[in-house]
């Protein structure tokens, strides 16, 4: 897809830098399929915050290419609200997802096993420095500042510190030293997108938040409480937490059966 040029032109709308980097994210994400991009965004239910911005881009961008015919191609969805039920993988997706994430080279393999194991943002999973692994004993632990530059320690478990020493091992002696050097959650998400098209048996929702999603549900249903989770997600309002609650028909059923008979 040739930019050139654009950047240009929406500076010349009076658009911000911010919002011109937005939009050149979307579309260097679309791979140059810019309406099939947007069709991928509504299967996953993505965010009101998520789909706008890149409809937007989508309208600017085909107006400026002279494509102003395919602008009625462009879905009418406008992102999910806030509030609304994200999807997390069942344990049979999990499963899925694991095995067909065996298939993928590292380092990508790893950050996207990692993903449903600790509830971290792409973005913060991708900016990871030696020096933000912490050890003492057996307890392994991430110590890092998440969005807002909120600071975060996420433990990881058995079988966290088992992917992350496959890959890196357990000398962590130059702090400064990026643990998947040069990648970035574009390319994440374009593997993810990959992996949907692949098997049938991923969700088209799949995503980056889809794991954290995964990751925060199977939490809860593990016996974490709310305040907690609230710390591990590294969020500021425990309202925002309370979204990964969604209990299953077993979950209830379980809770019920202990005040059966009077």
């Amino acid at each position: 897809m040739d930019l050139s040029g654009f950047s240009d032109y929406l500076l010349d709308r009076g658009l911000a830098e911010k919002t011109r980097q937005s939009y050149r994210r979307v579309l260097l994400q679309s791979d140059g399929d810019l309406i099939g991009y947007l069709r991928s965004l509504v299967r996953r239910q993505v965010p009101v915050g998520t789909m706008q911005p890149a409809k937007a881009a989508a309208r600017h961008y085909l107006h400026w290419s002279g494509q102003d015919a395919l602008l009625e191609e462009i879905p009418k969805y406008g992102g999910r609200r806030q509030g609304q039920e994200a999807i997390a993988l069942s344990p049979e997706q999990l499963a899925a997802y694991v095995g067909a994430v065996g298939a993928v080279s590292d380092p990508d393999r790893t950050v996207l096993l990692l993903l449903p194991l600790t509830g971290l943002r792409i973005g913060e999973v991708c900016k990871l420095q030696h020096g933000n692994v912490k050890q003492r004993g057996e307890r392994v632990w991430l110590e890092f500042r998440g969005k807002g530059d909120k600071p975060r320690k996420v433990p990881l478990g058995a079988t966290g510190r088992a992917v992350l020493a496959a890959f890196v091992g357990d000398d962590y002696s130059d702090p400064d030293v990026a643990l998947f050097s040069g990648l970035k959650p574009p390319r994440i998400r374009r593997i993810l997108r990959g992996l949907r098209a692949e098997h049938d048996d991923l969700p088209d929702t799949l995503t980056p938040h889809t794991l954290r999603h995964t990751y925060a549900t199977r939490t809860l249903a593990a016996g974490m409480d709310l305040a907690r989770l609230m710390t591990l997600l590294g969020h500021g309002d425990i309202s925002i937490t309370q979204r990964y609650l969604h209990p299953t028909v077993e979950d209830l059923d379980d809770a019920v059966s202990g005040i059966e008979g009077l």
